[in-house]
Parts: structure tokens; sequence; C-alpha cells
């Protein structure tokens, strides 16, 4: 990284953090929770429910973190067979989240084992049906706990070689509208491109 920026992003970082650091008045956790911008994020492996997450979240609610992305949302997770419900894992991990003073977004992700009609590993764009059941649910199960819910994750990962923007798309919309359909005030964000060269996910629409 090129000196002058390394010296710029130091620049940037050190005149937001100075007035926290600085300020006379206790910092109101309770508004940086609801309103932060900022946070931190994991890997599914120290993420896939409460005993994962509480490996590492007191170190982070110690250094004042109040943010967390997700907590375990996907398909295969509360979904793990056709029909079948499975919220324990969730509810313990949102309710340890809670106790730990952080505020977690929902992420909408996953093609579970059990769907046939879509190769693992691609989006699930054969089996919308589905797929909108899936949001329907975790969506009305998180009203009122979460609010702002992320479609996939940094595509291309998990979609198909072959699959396109237009694929991605078609699983935004179908979860934009069962997701509104059951939680009228929830927020819908589409996922950031993992990589710069993928650039046929960058012409999804942008917005929700």
């Amino acid at each position: 990284m090129p000196l002058v920026r390394l010296f710029s992003m130091i620049s940037l970082l050190l005149t937001f953090a100075c007035p926290l650091l600085h300020c006379e008045e206790p910092i109101d956790r309770d508004f940086l929770k609801k309103m932060s911008p900022f946070g931190i994020g994991s890997s599914h492996a120290n993420n896939w429910g409460m005993q994962a997450n509480a490996r590492w979240i007191p170190q982070m609610t110690a250094i004042g973190i109040s943010n967390t992305r997700t907590c375990a949302t996907s398909w295969g997770a509360v979904e793990p067979d056709e029909g079948k419900w499975s919220w324990d894992a969730l509810d313990k991990q949102m309710t340890y989240l809670d106790e730990q003073k952080i505020a977690y977004g929902g992420i909408l992700i996953g093609n579970p084992k059990w769907n046939t009609l879509d190769k693992k590993g691609n989006l699930p764009v054969n089996n919308i049906a589905a797929w909108s059941k899936y949001v329907t649910e975790v969506v009305k199960h998180c009203k009122g706990r979460v609010r702002n819910w992320e479609i996939w994750n940094e595509p291309p990962n998990g979609t198909g070689k072959d699959q396109t923007a237009a694929d991605y798309a078609k699983i935004v919309i179908a979860a934009y509208d069962a997701a509104k359909a059951v939680d009228p005030n929830c927020q819908i964000g589409i996922a950031a491109k993992s990589v710069e060269g993928a650039s046929n996910m960058s012409r999804a629409p942008r917005t929700c």
C-alpha cells in the first residue's frame, strides 16, 4: 500500500476516533447499538450459534463494539429438512446477543441439501417457491428482533459458474417481496461482490 494512501487512511480514522476518545460525556451505547454503521462480522466457524459466539463476543463488547453483521439465519440452518423448521439454535443465539447488548442483522442465504432442483453451490433459482417460503418464515420468526436483512454473501461465492446477475436478481426480488409481506418495516440490502473481477454481479440492482 503506498505510504500516501496509508497516511490518509490513518488520518481519516483519527478524525472520527478522536472525538469519541476525548468526549467528556459517556458514550450512549444504546444509541450506537441502534444506529452505528460500524461493527464486526465473523466466519461461519465462529458464528454458527451461541457457543461459537461466546468464544469472542465478550472480548468485542469489552472494547465497545455493539454491532455484529448477522446471526445464523441461513436456509439450511432453519429448515434442515423440507417443511421442518428448527429455531432452537437461532433463538438461543439471539438471546445471547441480546444479553450481551449486541445488535445484529440477518442474512438470507443457502441452498439446502434437500433442494434437488438446484445444483449444490448454486443460487436456488429453480426453486423460488421454496426460497420465498424460507424467507417468509425466517423474517416472520425474527420480526421485532432483526430489522436489517442482507441477501447472500459476497457473490460469486455460492453461485454457479454460469449464473449471472440476472439469477441473483431473481432471488433478490423474491426475497424482498416475501420479507416485506410479513415485516413491512424491515430493511433489505444486497450483498457486496467478493472480488472486483466479478463484474457480472455488479449489474444486479443496487438497492431494494
